[in-house]
């Protein structure tokens, strides 16, 4: 039997002695069984050791030198040693001298490692003390040197950097710093630095409350250092702290107070979380002093940063100045302001929100950027919460920690920027309400009374500058609104183009008078039209809204008394306001437009704010709507004018074209066309009147909505039926609601529509109607005339194309049988042809000839055989489809087109009328006849070359059938 290779080296067992370590592993690192010295060592049992790596319990700078050394072993038998450090089960690096022996283990096909070792830690110790005292000194030196005269964007670096530095050197697992807030009640883990493997714990450690760990900050507070070298024998009083620590996996750490002239800073500590940890006065030490050090340089950068904060501030309240100088407007102005004022406190965001007295709102004016769009465009619901209405009714400052859970911020607005907390202040001048700033931090943020005192500063020069900007601009707005007056003027005599003049009137208007919403009404029919509007949410949607005078309105007055009218809150007054969809109007003023003693209608003006409009805006309204009245009166009678030069031309060139138009499907939706444009409509139908059954057919449908073409009215019926009843034209203003109109129109979004009818002299030929379905604009009852004459000339020209149409219809069709001949077969063949061709359908071609026809006439004379002729017509076209084309060809012989037909149907159609033929019984007057039809067959799958050659091959297979023996159907090019 095979004997292990470590019986065949006994001799290096024999070596140890009783102390030795004893480590069976593969040269990965795999560990295969050990002794209990190495197990007692390490602080584990051979269990736990099995499988695992013994490079995990080997110091971190051994081993690269361990792995180099391992790889020398290339053959068995390789004897060699080693010193190097490995991690006891107190966290230390204890140095080990080992003898190993490298063979190959033949029964498990492997090689392995023997090693044999001992402790040497005293003699390294003795050796390395004077390096590492060295090593220490230098340490120390170098901290202290970096934090001389730091600059305080340098300081987190630095602290980062010595935290690597005095946890590396002191062999531990974590090194970090605490800071306490302001106040000291709140204590934030500000630097980490953790070895490899180990898991960060800064983001779980901040804004921590000194209450949740008492037995921690009882100790600090006495500027003590904590100790604790196993985080499980922590005292009872600590149970806090130690469920915490626990958490973090920490078995051992120390922690040390970080102070500066006897003031309480923070905190500076080690933690050791794989192993446990025995803290030598050497580690507190290093804390103690890297923690003086780290408390030194807190406070010059504190110095520092305020130092530069006043510099900043002065600096910026210069800029601040210059711009409540230069600025054209408050917008300007505070666009400027708002970028300096962030820097006075180094802010992350800076906003500015102004106080409107007249609606009592607030309006957000500037924010710094990336914000600076998104709070311009921020609309403040009614009702909603703000910093700025909160500050200025307290009229003092407000500081929040979370703005997510201010009750003075809705949370809407909130969630719109970035700020986590906010120093608000009021702008107040003279006991006016201004506005506010509102100065933001991204993140957690303690204000200094430094920062709240220079903000305050920075706050009272912003009011005095929009003060004084604010009267100017108001001084300015008088000035401007007499300016406007005056160009409203201009524009009213500058031109006579009615729709582009209003929507200008509507932009002067406000700039004269704040409104949200405005309308322009005019006076038709005794009622009130709306012409324009703005600020609607659709303000082509109103367009054409009626409102009835007299009524419950306050139009109403306005209209009677020919006086402005203003109502303070419209909704208490009037229900009509409350039912306005989407729109809340609360002031209400109304002018009315009054040109030559007679009044045309009116101007309104409406605001959401209760109790906006005052006497002066009325004095204002009233000028502006006398300058509009006079415009409009004046573009009206310009527009009557050019509207019925317009219509005569149009009426002209319309019925020239129709008048040369003869083929009736061209001419009726010409026709429609035609009269959409003349009518200004933008959809039309015509209808084509049934004599005898007294219905109307849609001939014609354009965009009415749906396509209602081939739809039937009866007489009375609809607007149609009801003009083909009456022969009189009507209007409809309101067609939607009108109860009349029939089910298919039901849901088609027509506004306005006119009917007239199409006569020559009292004979109806249908009817024609124009509609209005995009506009609200009725039709008047100059339209009405203009399309009842179009309907006139248009009725002549659709009897003419009937006429025509007839004409044309004797010349193509076979005066015995009332079947095509040959000219109309010829048209309609071609048709047919370039359809197939453009479908790449096929053509099928039937050529019948009746059998023994001359017989027939010879022996019973020429009336018997047309009789027959017209029988058999007449039962050929009885078994042919309804696309199927018949045609007498000449003399007995007819052909039959049959479009999109492949060969097997067409040979079915074929035998299905030689069939029909031969059954039946022609009966005349003392006789009784049975006739029989030859059929020839040629088809053309695809690519079609003629009709002709198609008619040459059915008739040489017509001749074949013949030749066969007749009454029968034969296909070209197969044999019979």
């Amino acid at each position: 039997m095979q004997q292990s290779p470590l019986y065949e080296n006994q001799s290096l067992l024999l070596d140890a002695i009783a102390g030795d370590m004893i480590l069976r592993w593969l040269p990965d690192g795999s560990i295969i069984s050990a002794n209990s010295n190495l197990c007692e060592c390490l602080g584990t049992s051979e269990k736990d050791l099995i499988e695992e790596s013994f490079l995990s319990y080997i110091f971190e700078k051994d081993h690269s030198r361990l792995l180099e050394y391992v790889s020398t072993f290339r053959q068995p038998d390789t004897r060699n040693s080693i010193d190097y450090r490995i991690i006891t089960k107190n966290g230390e690096a204890q140095w080990t001298h080992w003898r190993d022996f490298y063979y190959f283990y033949p029964s498990l096909e492997r090689y392995e490692i023997l090693s044999i070792g001992h402790d040497i830690s005293e003699k390294s110790i003795s050796l390395s003390l004077v390096n590492h005292i060295e090593n220490f000194d230098r340490l120390i030196t170098k901290l202290s040197a970096n934090f001389i005269n730091i600059e305080p964007e340098n300081f987190d670096n630095e602290i980062q950097k010595s935290l690597q530095m005095i946890g590396e050197f002191a062999m531990v697992d974590r090194s970090y710093v605490f800071l306490y807030q302001e106040g000291g009640n709140t204590i934030d883990n500000t630097h980490e630095w953790c070895a490899p493997g180990i898991e960060s714990q800064i983001s779980r450690l901040q804004n921590l409350s000194v209450n949740s760990i008492p037995w921690w900050h009882k100790i600090i507070s006495k500027f003590e250092t904590i100790h604790v070298p196993d985080v499980e024998e922590m005292p009872s009083d600590a149970s806090t702290e130690k469920e915490i620590l626990k958490m973090q996996s920490i078995r051992s750490l120390v922690v040390v107070p970080i102070e500066y002239a006897r003031t309480l800073i923070g905190f500076l500590g080690f933690d050791a979380v794989r192993f446990q940890k025995k803290w030598s006065e050497e580690n507190i030490t290093l804390l103690k002093i890297f923690g003086s050090i780290i408390g030194l340089a807190i406070m010059q950068v504190k110095n520092k940063k305020e130092l530069l904060m006043r510099e900043r501030f002065f600096q910026k309240l210069n800029e601040i100045s210059l711009a409540s100088l230069y600025s054209q407007d408050i917008q300007e102005m505070m666009d400027v302001v708002v970028n300096q004022l962030k820097y006075v406190i180094m802010a992350d965001g800076c906003f500015i929100s102004l106080w409107d007295d007249q609606k009592n709102v607030v309006v957000p004016c500037a924010a710094s950027e990336p914000f600076s769009q998104t709070f311009k465009n921020l609309q403040i619901q009614p009702g909603e919460k703000t910093v700025t209405e909160h500050v200025l009714e307290t009229q003092d400052i407000i500081l929040i920690e979370n703005v997510e859970e201010s009750p003075f911020l809705s949370l809407r607005i909130a969630n719109s920027f970035s700020s986590h907390c906010l120093l608000g202040l009021p702008l107040m001048a003279e006991n006016r309400k201004l506005g506010a700033i509102l100065l933001g931090f991204d993140k957690p943020h303690l204000f200094s009374k430094e920062e709240i005192s220079l903000a305050q500063q920075a706050a009272y020069l912003v009011s005095m500058a929009l003060s004084k900007q604010l009267a100017l601009e108001e001084t300015k707005k008088y000035a401007r609104e007499l300016e406007i007056l005056r160009k409203t003027g201009m524009i009213v005599s500058s031109t006579l183009e009615q729709d582009l003049a209003i929507d200008h009137i509507l932009d002067q208007l406000d700039q004269v008078i704040p409104f949200d919403y405005a309308t322009i009404q005019l006076l038709v029919d005794q009622k009130l039209e709306i012409r324009a509007g703005k600020g609607w949410p659709d303000p082509e949607r109103i367009k054409g809204v009626r409102i009835p005078i007299p009524g419950d309105n306050p139009n109403t007055w306005v209209i009677q008394n020919r006086q402005p009218y203003y109502l303070a809150d419209a909704q208490a007054e009037y229900k009509v306001f409350r039912d306005i969809p989407d729109v809340d109007i609360h002031s209400w003023l109304g002018a009315p437009l009054i040109v030559k003693d007679e009044i045309i209608g009116m101007i309104t003006l409406e605001k959401s704010a209760i109790d906006f409009y005052h006497s002066n805006h009325l004095q204002l309204a009233r000028a502006f709507a006398d300058q509009v009245a006079i415009f409009l009166h004046n573009a009206q009678s310009y527009k009557k004018e050019q509207r019925q030069v317009m219509e005569l031309n149009a009426l002209r060139d319309t019925l020239n074209d129709i008048s040369n138009e003869l083929e009736l499907p061209q001419l009726l939706p010409a026709i429609v066309k035609r009269a959409i444009t003349l009518i200004n409509a933008n959809g039309g139908e015509l209808g084509l009147y049934d004599p005898e059954t007294k219905e109307t057919r849609v001939i014609v449908s354009q965009n009415v909505g749906k396509d209602l073409t081939g739809t039937v009215i009866a007489a009375g019926e609809g607007l149609f039926g009801k003009v083909a009843e009456t022969l009189e034209p009507l209007i409809i203003q309101d067609y939607m609601h009108w109860d009349k109109r029939i089910k298919a129109y039901e849901r088609e979004m027509v506004q306005a529509v006119i009917a007239t009818p199409l006569l020559i002299g009292k004979q109806l030929l249908g009817v024609i109607g124009v509609v209005r379905t995009e506009s609200k604009e009725p039709f008047t009852e100059n339209d009405q005339n203009l399309l009842f004459l179009f309907a006139q000339h248009a009725a002549i020209a659709i009897n003419n194309a009937k006429l025509y149409e007839e004409v044309e219809n004797l010349t193509k069709i076979d005066a015995l049988t009332d079947v095509y001949n040959r000219r109309g077969f010829d048209e309609l063949s071609q048709r047919e042809l370039a359809r197939a061709k453009r479908a790449g359908q096929s053509l099928v071609m039937l050529m019948i000839d009746i059998d023994y026809f001359k017989f027939v006439n010879d022996h019973h004379g020429h009336a018997i055989g047309d009789q027959i002729l017209i029988l058999l017509s007449d039962e050929l076209q009885k078994n042919l489809r309804e696309t199927d084309i018949l045609c007498r060809y000449g003399g007995e012989e007819f052909a039959v087109l049959l479009p999109e037909t492949n060969l097997q149907t067409a040979k079915n159609i074929a035998e299905r009328l030689r069939i029909k033929v031969a059954d039946k019984i022609f009966q005349f007057p003392g006789m009784v006849l049975n006739i029989t039809i030859s059929i020839g067959i040629s088809w053309m799958p695809g690519k079609i070359a003629s009709i002709e050659l198609l008619l040459n091959r059915a008739d040489e297979a017509m001749y074949l059938a013949k030749r066969s023996g007749r009454n029968m159907v034969c296909v070209y090019g197969e044999s019979t």
